[in-house]
């Protein structure tokens, strides 16, 4: 299939929105946040989030079709308790899942440990 990806500061639209989801069904993401950095040793990093190349488009049953507060929201509510994650990296062009643990214990900033847009 072919796949075209156009970025826009925080968000990324991926056209057509019939991509497949992790090899299997059809993807509804269209957009998410962009992981700019990931600190040592934070949630993120152990995770696996990768910077620059993922993009957060979905937490829990939460999609980000526009901007506004619903990931801190999301992520305050699930501090100390695992967080469902669907990343779509652009380099592999491959969505996956996330397990995290947003907390706010791990020796760094913010709960997840990582810079976004």
């Amino acid at each position: 299939f072919c796949l075209t990806v156009h970025l826009r500061h925080r968000w990324l639209v991926v056209e057509p929105p019939s991509l497949v989801k992790m090899g299997t069904s059809a993807s509804q993401y269209t957009c998410g946040y962009r992981v700019l950095d990931v600190q040592p040793n934070s949630p993120g990093l152990q995770a696996g989030l990768v910077s620059f190349f993922d993009f957060i488009m979905k937490a829990e049953d939460q999609t980000f079709e526009t901007e506004g507060e619903d990931l801190v929201n999301l992520l305050t509510r699930h501090k100390n308790q695992k967080l469902a994650l669907v990343v779509y990296n652009t380099k592999s062009r491959t969505y996956r899942e996330v397990s995290i643990i947003p907390s706010d214990t791990w020796g760094g900033d913010g709960l997840l440990g990582i810079t976004i847009r």
